[in-house]
C-alpha cells in the first residue's frame, strides 16, 4: 500500500460513518479491499450516481490471469465481475492509465 492510501478496512469504517446516499463514490484503496468496498457502496449510490474505481486493468493482469498467490489481481478480478453482474448498473472499463471502472446506476 502506497503512502497516503487507505486500507479497505479504514475506508469501509469511514464510509459506514457517513449517512445517506451518494452521487459519486471513488474507490482507490488497497486492491484486496475493492470487492468489500463495492459491496458497501453499491446500494448507497443513488440512481444516476457513479461508482469509479482506479487500477482495474492492473497492467493487463486482470485479463491475462495471475499467479494464484497474487491476491491483488484476484481481488480486482472479483470486483470487476461483481460490478459487471449488477444489473442496476451499466459499467465499463476505461483503458486510461491502469484502468478506470466506471459504473452508472440506472435503477
Amino acid at each position: 500500500m502506497g503512502p497516503g492510501a487507505l486500507s479497505g478496512r479504514d475506508a469501509l469504517h469511514g464510509f459506514a460513518e457517513e449517512a445517506g446516499d451518494f452521487d459519486v463514490v471513488y474507490c482507490d484503496v488497497d486492491k484486496d479491499g475493492y470487492p468489500d468496498c463495492w459491496r458497501a457502496a453499491r446500494d448507497r449510490i443513488g440512481v444516476g450516481g457513479l461508482w469509479l474505481c482506479d487500477n482495474t486493468i492492473w497492467s493487463g493482469r486482470v485479463a491475462t490471469g495471475s499467479d494464484p498467490e497474487d491476491r491483488a489481481t484476484a481481488s480486482i478480478q472479483e470486483h470487476n465481475r461483481l460490478v459487471a453482474e449488477d444489473t442496476r448498473y451499466v459499467g465499463s472499463l476505461v483503458p486510461i492509465r491502469d484502468g478506470l471502472m466506471t459504473a452508472l446506476r440506472v435503477e
